[in-house]
C-alpha cells in the first residue's frame, strides 16, 4: 500500500508516494509547468553513490538524466529534492513546476 503526500517549497510543488518497507514499485513521473503542459515523463530513480549514499534523480523518456540531491541518511528527500528541482530550472527555464509520481 502507497501513501500520498504533498510537500511544498518556493516555486515548487512536488506529490509525493511513500512506500511501504518491502515494495518494490516503478515511480513513473510528469513534470508540468504553472499552466499544466508537460513538459517531460520520466521515472524517479535512487542511485547509489560510490560512498554508498542515496542520490534521487530522474531519468526522463528522452533518455535526459537529471540528478538530484542526496537522501538524508533518516530517509528525507526534501533537500534531495530541492536539489533535483534546480535542475529542472537549468533544463526548462522555469520555476513553479509541479511533479507528479504514480506508483505502479
Amino acid at each position: 500500500m502507497a501513501l500520498l503526500y504533498r510537500r511544498e517549497y518556493p516555486g515548487i510543488m512536488m506529490n509525493y508516494c511513500c512506500l511501504k518497507q518491502g515494495e518494490l514499485k516503478i515511480m513513473r513521473c510528469v513534470i508540468s509547468s504553472r499552466a499544466g503542459q508537460v513538459l517531460a515523463r520520466g521515472r524517479l530513480i535512487l542511485h547509489k553513490t560510490d560512498d554508498g549514499e542515496l542520490r534521487l534523480n530522474l531519468e526522463t523518456e528522452g533518455g535526459r538524466l537529471l540528478e538530484g540531491g542526496i537522501i538524508d541518511p533518516d530517509g528525507d528527500m526534501g533537500s534531495a529534492s530541492e536539489v533535483l528541482f534546480r535542475q529542472f530550472f537549468e533544463v526548462w527555464g522555469m520555476s513553479d513546476l509541479t511533479l507528479n509520481v504514480t506508483v505502479r
